[in-house]
C-alpha cells in the first residue's frame, strides 16, 4: 500500500520504493517548499522597496494586464523600439504566456509573477534529486545534489532577478534529462516539445542540442554499426527516428517563431550588437563564425572574465561536470554564446540567462561524481593523478562529500566578497529594508490617477504598469503625451540608458521638465513628481538636506584629529597638501533643480608666513551627467580670519537633476586646513 501510495503521488517507476525513499524525497519537497517560500517573500520585498525593474518584470505586468483588461494582444511598452506594434510577441514567440495569462487573470498582480518564479525554480529541486538518484543509484547522494541546487548561486541570482520565462527552464530541462536516464523516451519526448512554448530561439537550441545528446552522442556506437552493418536494435532505431522528428519539429517551430515575431515587431536577428566581433545580423555573424581572426577576437574579448565565469559556475560543484565531457556537451551552445558575445549579462551570475544552463551543468556534474566513483573509472585510470582523485571521492561518506560541497560555495562567496574581479561576475542588489524614502516614493505614487498616462524610471514603472499608457521610455520630441513623469533622482536607474537607445531616462526628464508644460506636484527626498499643466505650489514638498562630517566623508590626503570646538568632535586635518590635489573624493550627492545652500564649517592656520590675500580654499560644483562646472568659488584669506571656525556658506542653482561632486582645493602649500563639516540644504524647488 505504501509503496503504491508512493508510485502514485511521485511518479516513480515500479512498486518497488520503500518507506524510507518516500521519506527522502519528502525532505527534498520540504527543502523545495522551504526555498520557494522564502525567496516568495524576499523577491516580494525587493518589488515593495522598488528593486524590480520595468525590464523584465514590468514588460510581464504590462503586457497581461492589457490583455486581460484592456483587450490588447500582450501589450507592453518598453520593447516599443522592437515592437512595432507594442506586442510581446513582436519580441519573443512564447506560447507559454497563455499559460501565465490565466494566471494573471485569477490573481492580477506582480507578486503573483514573482511567486510562481521562486516555486518553479525551488521545485525543480526534485526531478534534480531523481535525476542523481538515477544515475548515482544513491539515495544520499542524490539528496545532496538537490540541496547543492537550492544553494547554487547561478540559480539564487536568476531567481532574485525580477520574473523571465527563463524560470520554467530548469524544471522541464531536468525532467528531460530524467526521463531519458530512466529509459522513459515518450515522457522526455515530450518534455522537449513542452521546453518548445517556452522561449522562441532559446527553446530550439536546447531543443536541438537535446535530441542530438540523445541519439547520436548516447548512441554513436551502434548508429556506426547500424551504418557499417546495416543492423541496430529496433528501439534504438525508434528513438533515432523519433529524435530527427523532434529536430524538424524544432526548425520548423523555429520557422513559424520568425514569421510571428516579424508580424508583430521587427525581423529578428536584422539587427543585434551582442556580438560585434562576428557581425551585426544573423548572416553576417554565420559568416563571421567561418572566419578564425574574427573567432578569436572575440573569444579573447573580456578573456579574463570570462574564464573566471566559468570558474565560478564550476567551484561549488567542485568542478565535477569537467569529469564528464559526453554530458557536458549539452552545456556547450550556452558556452559558445557567451565566449563569442560582448555582452557582459552572457557571463555573469545575476541575470535570467543562468536558468537556461544550469540543469545541463548540474547533469555533467551528477554524471562527473558517477564517472569518478565508479569501479571502471578507478579501475581503468592510466593516470596516477586521477587514480588519487576516484580513491578519494569513492572512500569519502555522504556527509563528507556534502560538507566538501559547502566548503566550495562558501570559498565561491568568500571569492566574491575578497575580490572586486569576481564581483562583476556575481552582483545583486542590497538587501530590502523599507526606509523614509520608499515610504516618501509610495506617498508620491499615490498622487498619480489610475488612468493616467505616465513617464517613470525602470524601478518605479512595475509599480504603475497596470495601465496601457505607462512609459519608461518615449521619443524625446513626443514627451508631452505623458499626464505625469516621476523621477527618483537617488536612484541610479534615473540615470540609466534607455536599452537600444542613445539617451537617458534623465534626458527625458529634463526635457520634460524644461518644457514648461509641467509643474512640480510633489517633490521630498529627491523623487519628483511632474504634471502637465499644473501650476501651483507642490502638494507635497520636502527640501533636501545633506550632511557630512568624518562619519561618512572620504579623504586619503586628510588625518582625523580631535578638536574640542568642533561641533563634529572629531575634523580631518590637511596639512601641507599640495594645491592640484581634491581634499575628498565621492562627495557625490544627486540633487533635483533647485536653488541650494552650500555651508562649509572650517578652519585654517598658516605654517609659516605669506602675503596677504592668499587663497585658503577652491571649491568647484561638478555636474556629472552634463559633465560641466556649475559653479566655481576661491575663498580668500581676507574673507576670513585664521585660526577661528567658521561656517561659510554659497548659493547656488541645480538647473536639472544630476549628480554632483563637490570638490576643494587648498589655495597654497603653506596651510593646516580643518574641516568640521559640510551640508547642503535646498532652499526652494525649480521651476
Amino acid at each position: 500500500m505504501i509503496s503504491d501510495y508512493y508510485t502514485r503521488v511521485y511518479g516513480i517507476a515500479g512498486k518497488t520504493m520503500n518507506v524510507k525513499e518516500g521519506k527522502r524525497i519528502t525532505h527534498v519537497i520540504i527543502l523545495a517548499t522551504a526555498y520557494s517560500v522564502f525567496m516568495s517573500i524576499y523577491t516580494i520585498m525587493k518589488h515593495e522597496c522598488f528593486m524590480t525593474r520595468a525590464y523584465d518584470l514590468g514588460i510581464f505586468v504590462q503586457a497581461l494586464w492589457t490583455t486581460i483588461f484592456a483587450g490588447k494582444f500582450f501589450y507592453e511598452t518598453p520593447d516599443l523600439g522592437i515592437s512595432t506594434t507594442g506586442s510581446f510577441f513582436g519580441v519573443h514567440f512564447a506560447p507559454v504566456m497563455f499559460l501565465l495569462l490565466l494566471l494573471y487573470w485569477i490573481a492580477p498582480h506582480p507578486y503573483t509573477l514573482l511567486i510562481l518564479q521562486s516555486f518553479l525554480f525551488g521545485f525543480a529541486a526534485i526531478p534534480i534529486y531523481k535525476l542523481a538518484r538515477e544515475i548515482t543509484k544513491s539515495e544520499n547522494t542524490a539528496i545532496i545534489f538537490a540541496i547543492i541546487y537550492l544553494l547554487y548561486p547561478p540559480i539564487i541570482t536568476a531567481n532574485l532577478f525580477d520574473f523571465h520565462l527563463e524560470s520554467f527552464f530548469p524544471i522541464i530541462f531536468t525532467y528531460a534529462l530524467y526521463f531519458l536516464e530512466q529509459g522513459n523516451l515518450r515522457k522526455f519526448y515530450i518534455m522537449v516539445l513542452l521546453s518548445l512554448l517556452i522561449l522562441d530561439f532559446v527553446s530550439v537550441v536546447f531543443a536541438l542540442s537535446l535530441v542530438f545528446y540523445a541519439s547520436v552522442i548516447r548512441h554513436h556506437r551502434e548508429l556506426i554499426d547500424w551504418i557499417k552493418t546495416r543492423k541496430i536494435d529496433k528501439k534504438i532505431a525508434k528513438h533515432t527516428i523519433a529524435c530527427i522528428m523532434l529536430a524538424i519539429v524544432s526548425i520548423a517551430y523555429f520557422i513559424l517563431s520568425i514569421n510571428v515575431i516579424e508580424m508583430f515587431g521587427t525581423k529578428p536577428f536584422s539587427q543585434t550588437k551582442n556580438w560585434p566581433d562576428l557581425g551585426s545580423n544573423i548572416y553576417e555573424i554565420m559568416l563571421g563564425l567561418l572566419n578564425p581572426v574574427k573567432v578569436t577576437k572575440a573569444i579573447t574579448y573580456d578573456f579574463e572574465t570570462k574564464i573566471l565565469w566559468l570558474i565560478m559556475l564550476f567551484l561549488p560543484l567542485l568542478f565535477l561536470p569537467i569529469f564528464a565531457p559526453r554530458d557536458l556537451f549539452l552545456f556547450l551552445p550556452w558556452l559558445l554564446v557567451a565566449f563569442l558575445s560582448r555582452y557582459p549579462p552572457y557571463y555573469q551570475l545575476r541575470w535570467q540567462y543562468d536558468a537556461i544552463y544550469v540543469p545541463f551543468v548540474l547533469f555533467a556534474a551528477i554524471n562527473g561524481y558517477k564517472n569518478l566513483t565508479s569501479v571502471f573509472t578507478y579501475e581503468k585510470s592510466s593516470r596516477r593523478s586521477l587514480c588519487h582523485f576516484t580513491r578519494f571521492f569513492r572512500k569519502i561518506t555522504s556527509k563528507q562529500f556534502l560538507l566538501l560541497l559547502l566548503s566550495m560555495l562558501f570559498l565561491t562567496i568568500l571569492l566574491v566578497i575578497s575580490f572586486p574581479k569576481c564581483r562583476q561576475i556575481i552582483t545583486m542588489d542590497p538587501i530590502p529594508i523599507p526606509n523614509e524614502h520608499i515610504a516618501k516614493l509610495k506617498q508620491i505614487l499615490s498622487l498619480i490617477p489610475d488612468n493616467a498616462s505616465v513617464l517613470a524610471q525602470n524601478n518605479i514603472f512595475p509599480h504603475l504598469a497596470h495601465r496601457v499608457q505607462a512609459y519608461v521610455w518615449v521619443p524625446p520630441n513626443e514627451t508631452h503625451i505623458v499626464d505625469y513623469a516621476i523621477g527618483d533622482v537617488l536612484h541610479p536607474e534615473f540615470f540609466m540608458y534607455i536599452p537600444n537607445k542613445d539617451f537617458r531616462y534623465s534626458d527625458l526628464f529634463i526635457i520634460i521638465f524644461s518644457s514648461g508644460m509641467y509643474g512640480v506636484l510633489a517633490e521630498a527626498d529627491g523623487i519628483i513628481l511632474l504634471k502637465k499643466n499644473y501650476f501651483g505650489a507642490p502638494v507635497i514638498y520636502e527640501p533636501i538636506i545633506r550632511f557630512f562630517n568624518y562619519q561618512n566623508f572620504q579623504t586619503n590626503v586628510g588625518r582625523l584629529g580631535k578638536e574640542a570646538d568642533a561641533i563634529s568632535n572629531y575634523v580631518f586635518i590637511f596639512d601641507s597638501v599640495n594645491p592640484s590635489t581634491c581634499l575628498w573624493h565621492d562627495l557625490r550627492v544627486s540633487l533635483p533643480p533647485g536653488r541650494y545652500k552650500l555651508i562649509i564649517r572650517f578652519k585654517f592656520k598658516y605654517t609659516r608666513n605669506v602675503t596677504e590675500n592668499t587663497t585658503i580654499l577652491k571649491l568647484d560644483i561638478y555636474a556629472l551627467n552634463k559633465q560641466k562646472n556649475i559653479y566655481c568659488l576661491n575663498i580668500t584669506s581676507a574673507d576670513i580670519k585664521e585660526d577661528s571656525w567658521i561656517e561659510f556658506a554659497i548659493s547656488f542653482k541645480a538647473y536639472y537633476p544630476d549628480v554632483y561632486e563637490f570638490k576643494g582645493f587648498l589655495g597654497a602649500i603653506s596651510i593646516r586646513f580643518f574641516i568640521d563639516y559640510i551640508k547642503i540644504i535646498q532652499l526652494h524647488y525649480l521651476p
